[in-house]
């Protein structure tokens, strides 16, 4: 609506109105690019941008302004809940603002935020600076395509967002990070447990060093800025502000005691969790053999080194070793073979202790050698009774699948 009252305004919108997403209704096949996170969007400020692109076959979103990706709900500001529509997991989405972007760091800072967002839901976010046009001022992206065309366009350079943010509110730096560092697919991958901090390794969750968290945690704000009264300026990161960073991470990244690994995170509906078996290539669930994919929502601190493959050949130097070793004994030799099932498993519910005893050179190395490769170097520690007996004795068996 044109507003003759406000000669600095472009446009007004009716007041007590919230914000929305503009979807132009020429594209008419909206319901399936919301649905499939494969088709890439462009996101652009104003609505008449939204209706260039479609003049220019390119999908776009657009929103009235550069912060209104956000609006006022009961009083509260929230993201659109429109937003909720789109599947942004691993959808490329290009932030397209006005070639005056540079200018204000108030619209840097916006698209900032509209980043740090799409990026927690899952996206993957670039900026697109346009450049300036002969004669206009402030071009957006409608100009840019009635000028210089869709190729022009494509061939414009897809950029890394740059991070605005607070200079005095390390809660809300914590979010940026772990939104940028430590999600994936919308899901985050550092948890603060049991006072540690454990990260997603692909296949199973690792503890962290803090020295590790803090070097991300400097290096983040080394590449961020801040919105200062004469412009941006760059985070000069120390260690006071690293403390209060790292605090507000592990309140960001906290998991209750009450989760017991292995288990199912975000609500999160799988096999039960004491029943999977994680391999390499992917989540073995025990009693029906299937083979689920890897996920940072099963939260879990072991995994094997090898594949299933359910296609393997018999052990044959496996059952000989035994049969030299124990001979005609079967049931020593059933025994064992349940034991090392147990081991590959999180089962306790045997509240037993297994020994393995005999003279020297019976055998018993070799099993240990044995059960070490199976089970992978990093879930295996080698406690002395001494050690056991001394102060903190049993940290080293936290985690482990075998002593």
């Amino acid at each position: 609506i044109r507003d003759s009252a406000k000669p600095d305004h472009k446009f007004s919108q009716s007041a007590g109105s919230r914000n929305y997403l503009y979807l132009d209704p020429a594209q008419t096949d909206w319901r399936h690019i919301s649905a499939d996170p494969s088709i890439p969007l462009i996101l652009a400020e104003g609505e008449t941008r939204g209706m260039a692109c479609t003049d220019h076959d390119l999908v776009c979103v657009a929103i009235g302004g550069v912060d209104a990706w956000r609006t006022r709900i009961n009083g509260v500001s929230l993201p659109l809940p429109e937003l909720d529509d789109f599947a942004w997991n691993k959808r490329n989405v290009f932030l397209v603002f006005d070639s005056d972007i540079v200018e204000k760091p108030q619209v840097q800072a916006a698209l900032s935020g509209l980043a740090r967002e799409l990026g927690g839901r899952g996206a993957t976010c670039k900026m697109v600076k346009l450049p300036k046009i002969d004669n206009i001022d402030n071009a957006g992206l409608d100009d840019f395509l009635a000028q210089k065309g869709r190729e022009a366009f494509e061939d414009l350079p897809r950029e890394n967002v740059p991070f605005v943010l607070p200079p005095k509110e390390p809660l809300a730096i914590a979010r940026a990070l772990v939104d940028s560092s430590y999600t994936l697919d919308g899901v985050r991958t550092l948890h603060f447990y049991q006072d540690c901090f454990y990260i997603w390794r692909g296949s199973h969750y690792a503890e962290v060093e803090d020295v590790a968290i803090r070097r991300s945690i400097y290096e983040f704000i080394e590449n961020a800025s801040y919105k200062t009264n004469e412009g941006l300026s760059r985070f000069k990161p120390n260690r006071t502000m690293t403390d209060h960073v790292i605090d507000a991470m592990k309140s960001v990244c906290f998991l209750p005691k009450d989760y017991t690994a292995p288990c199912w995170l975000n609500g999160r509906k799988g096999p039960v969790a004491s029943e999977i078996v994680p391999c390499s290539n992917g989540l073995l669930h025990l009693p029906s053999r299937k083979l689920y994919t890897h996920s940072p929502r099963y939260f879990n601190l072991n995994s094997l080194s090898f594949e299933y493959n359910p296609k393997s050949k018999r052990p044959e130097q496996w059952e000989k070793f035994l049969n030299d070793l124990l001979g005609i004994d079967h049931s020593a030799i059933d025994a064992l073979q349940e034991l090392i099932g147990y081991l590959l498993t999180t089962d306790t519910r045997q509240q037993k202790i297994f020994f393995v005893v005999g003279p020297k050179r019976s055998g018993k190395g070799t099993i240990a050698r044995v059960l070490t490769g199976l089970l992978c170097i990093d879930n295996v520690c080698s406690p002395t009774f001494a050690s056991l007996g001394q102060n903190f004795g049993l940290a080293p068996l936290i985690g482990k699948q075998l002593a």
